[in-house]
Order: structure tokens, then C-alpha cells, then sequence
């Protein structure tokens, strides 16, 4: 039997990726994605957010690879680290064409991180890809010329690509300019905690219709002089949230584009919103953003940022964000205090954010229980150390996030997400 899953419409490219189940199971449908395949468990990415699958339920994988790439060419999201990812994920469901593309596709953009340049290096030696690899590691060495062991990898490459056949595959255009983020280092783990099995059912109800946004004030007559991080393509979720839709872009009506989240359940203590990307937060004293609350009751807001190596997860003091109606609120939030909370410090708020220079993921945590309501996010902005504030910094209240609750009934079941770390 093919088990239906209640997708929203989606806009633009349908991916359509499969997962195949005993019993002649199969998740599919308008938006499925497999993100990872894990030693022990499969993230795939479907209407309503992220689920985990075990392994032991999965009997076969297929990456609908024309369609990502694509959908990744139109969301203006096929960055490096994107390309590389696919090909992981073809490359383990046994696609090594589509992956030696994907690889080689990540190699020919410019500004590819240096930590990603050694695991491409050896996934395009998998491919047999050798001078694509040689130049990968050359590539490296600009920023580590005293890598022995790289050095040592380089010349063997540049070996076998010698002997090899040139094939027209292996062509590569153009230079590749690095993008230092200091001593290469593979990333860890990801910190997410499998949920509940989920398991499948013949037709899940259909979800509500998500209502209409809440109306825009009239923009100011002086114009946005430059959009914030609320215009950068790839806002998403993780799987340890509540259910929640995002959009990104400008309000019906308007020009300035915005972070727009529905929350659409309430399965869990709080909703995130989450940009995967590189930041170097160095040299940067604060986090600047505007947040609409539409609902009907006070949210609770933190600000989170995974840094690598070993993603470590840092949240900051959380702020209260009462209804604003089309009267957004601002917030500051300084980056350089120690008032983070980590493993560390047993989830306790004494923490500084450490390795600022590989941050790679930021999260806006909303601790609610309320669903059929938007919440808005608009001009995010790093400031640096050396600017000027635009106003005093709000000093987040410390506040508990909000304590036990019965929750509200989500629109539509979905399977249990992952506990925060």
C-alpha cells in the first residue's frame, strides 16, 4: 500500500524523494527529502518539518536527484555545503553518478568553506574524480601549506590523475576562492535524539487550510535601505519543534521581505525557526531583529546558534514578546556576555558562545503553546563591535520559559519530533 501524507502545496519544484517500508509501505508524496542517512536512523524533511525514521524500517531509498538540484538552483540555496550534502546522500543510496555531479557541482562554486574541502576531496576520489580532487586539495593547502598528510594526498592525485583517462565529467571551470574559517575540522554529530517510530497509517487527515496573514502596516516613506538575514534563502525547521510553516519574503502588499512562521502545533514545549549558513560572529557585539507577535498571548523568544567543531548548542536569556499587532518589537541581544545556556553548564545561563568564528546554524526559538497564529521576524542584523547602536540594548528579562501547560490541539498528528538537546 502507498501511505498518503498530508502535504500542504508547495510551490515552485515538487521534490520526490521515496522511503520504502516493510509490508510494502512507501513514504511519498508532493514534498519528501532525505537530509541525512545516519548510522542508525534516516532524516528526511517533509511538508509539515523534519521526522526521523529508524533504519530497521527502511528497506530501500530513492533521491529524486533532478528535483533537488533544481530546488535548490531556484531558492538560490546551492551553496557548497548543500551540494555536498546531496551527494552524501545520493552517494549512500547507491546514486554515484548523481553524487560525483552533486561533488563536483559544490567544487566549481566559489567560496567553498576550507572545512569542506578535505571530506570533498576524498568523496571525489571515490568518484575516481582525481584532478577534481588534486585541485580540492591544493585549494586547501593555500590556507594550511604546512598539512603534511594533505600535501601527501595532493601529490598521490596528482598522480593518478596523470595516469588517468581525461574524461569530459572531470572538467572543472574556473578557480575556486576558499573561505577561511581557521583549522579544518569535520564536523560532529548533529545533537538530535531520535523520536517515537512513526508509524504509518493508511490516510492522515488532511491539515486545515492555514488562514491568511495578518495585514501589513504602510511601509515608511524612507525606503529599507538594505534587507537583513530575513532575505537570505534557506529558513527552516528541526525536528525536535512544534509544527510550524514558513515563508519567506514580502507581506502581500509590501516590499520588505520578512521571516514569517505559522504555528501550525504544538506537540512540543516550543516552535524554531532555523538559517543553516556560516557565520563569524568575532568580530560582532549583538543581534539585532523586529518580531511581530499576532497571536493572542505573550510568546516567550530566545536566540540559539550551533557552533562547530562538535555542534554546540548556546541559548541565549529569553525575552517576553507580548501581542504587537502590526507594531513590531525590537530586540538586542549582546553576544559577547556569558549569560548562554549549554551542556556545559547543565543548561544553565553562565556561558559565553565559544568558537564565534564557526557558527553555523542560528535558531529563533518560540516558547508557546498557542497554534493558528503567525509570528513575524524582520531586519536581522549582526552589529559589529565597533558600530555605533542604533538605541540602548534591551536587557533580556529572565524568565522562565513557560511552565507546563495542556496543550493545544495541533492541526494535523505528526510524528513526535526529537528533544532539544
Amino acid at each position: 500500500m502507498r501511505v498518503a501524507l498530508a502535504l500542504a502545496a508547495v510551490a515552485g519544484v515538487a521534490l520526490a524523494d521515496t522511503v520504502s517500508m516493510p509490508d510494502k509501505m512507501e513514504l511519498s508524496g508532493k514534498k519528501i527529502e532525505i537530509l541525512e542517512i545516519r548510522d542508525n536512523e534516516i532524516l528526511v524533511r517533509v511538508a509539515y518539518g523534519d521526522i526521523v525514521i529508524p533504519r530497521t524500517r527502511v528497506t530501500g531509498m530513492k533521491v529524486d536527484f533532478a528535483e533537488r538540484l533544481a530546488s535548490l538552483r531556484e531558492q538560490g540555496t546551492d551553496t557548497p555545503r548543500a551540494l555536498y550534502n546531496l551527494g552524501r546522500v545520493c552517494a549512500q543510496v547507491e546514486m554515484p553518478k548523481e553524487a560525483a555531479t552533486a561533488f563536483r557541482e559544490a567544487f566549481a562554486r566559489k567560496s567553498v568553506p576550507d572545512d569542506l574541502l578535505l571530506p570533498l576531496a576524498a568523496e571525489l576520489e571515490r568518484c575516481d574524480d582525481w584532478a577534481a580532487a588534486q585541485q580540492c586539495y591544493a585549494a586547501y593547502l593555500k590556507a594550511h601549506p604546512d598539512d603534511a598528510e594533505a600535501a601527501a594526498k595532493a601529490r598521490a592525485a596528482a598522480n593518478r590523475a596523470a595516469a588517468a583517462v581525461p574524461t569530459p565529467e572531470a572538467a572543472l571551470v574556473g578557480d575556486v576562492q576558499i573561505q577561511s574559517t581557521g583549522a579544518a575540522q569535520a564536523p560532529g554529530p548533529r545533537p538530535t535524539v531520535a523520536p517515537e517510530t512513526p508509524v504509518a497509517t493508511p490516510a492522515q487527515p488532511a491539515q486545515p487550510a492555514v488562514p491568511d496573514q495578518p495585514a501589513q502596516p504602510a511601509e515608511a516613506a524612507k525606503e529599507k535601505e538594505q534587507e537583513g538575514l530575513e532575505a537570505t534563502p534557506g529558513w527552516t525547521t528541526e525536528a525536535w519543534g512544534s509544527s510550524v510553516e514558513i515563508n519567506v519574503g514580502p507581506p502581500q502588499g509590501t516590499t520588505d521581505s520578512m521571516v514569517r512562521v505559522f504555528l501550525a502545533g504544538a506537540e512540543q514545549d516550543k516552535a524554531c525557526v532555523m538559517l543553516e549558513h556560516d557565520f563569524d560572529l568575532t568580530d560582532k557585539k549583538a543581534l539585532s531583529f523586529d518580531v511581530y507577535n499576532f497571536g493572542k498571548t505573550t510568546i516567550t523568544l530566545a536566540v540559539a546558534f550551533t557552533t562547530a567543531p562538535g555542534w554546540r548548542f548556546y541559548e541565549s536569556m529569553p525575552v517576553l514578546v507580548s501581542p504587537t499587532g502590526n507594531n513590531p518589537k525590537p530586540v538586542t541581544l549582546d553576544l559577547t556576555n556569558d549569560r548562554f545556556k549549554c551542556a556545559e553548564t547543565q543548561w544553565r545561563h553562565k556561558s559565553t558562545i565559544q568558537n564565534k568564528k564557526r557558527v553555523v546554524k542560528l535558531f529563533f526559538l518560540i516558547y508557546t503553546k498557542q497554534t493558528g497564529s503567525w509570528v513575524f521576524f524582520n531586519n536581522i542584523r549582526f552589529e559589529a563591535a565597533d558600530a555605533a547602536p542604533a538605541g540602548a540594548p534591551e536587557e533580556p528579562a529572565a524568565v522562565p520559559a513557560p511552565g507546563p501547560a495542556a496543550p493545544a490541539p495541533a492541526p494535523a498528528p505528526a510524528p513526535a519530533p526529537a528533544a532539544n538537546p
